[in-house]
């Protein structure tokens, strides 16, 4: 069990790691959240790797309605996995 959390945590997800692959797949069962909307859903991350590039595959499944929530989550994924990623890939010393 673990959580995660946007907005100095004012909005938070406990989840459950369902599956685990190291180094290739996680894939987590949302148990809660502080406002309900993501209960149920899923999360998966995937890595792909070739010569040269690892690509993430990310993936939010299982919501019930396709509704505000669920717009809100589409488009706010995309802008967290970059901003949080450019911004760990560039205080890591290589």
């Amino acid at each position: 069990m673990g959580d995660f959390g946007f907005y100095g945590h004012r909005f938070a997800i406990k989840v459950s790691v369902a599956e685990l692959v190291p180094s290739a797949h996680v894939g987590w069962n949302n148990v809660s959240s502080t406002r309900g909307s993501f209960e149920g859903t899923t999360i998966a991350f995937d890595l792909k790797s070739d010569e040269n590039d690892t690509t993430l595959l990310f993936a939010h499944r299982a919501f019930k309605n396709a509704d505000d929530e669920y717009a809100s989550a589409t488009t706010r994924w995309g802008y967290y996995l970059l901003s949080s990623r450019k911004g760990y890939a560039e205080s890591r010393r290589y």
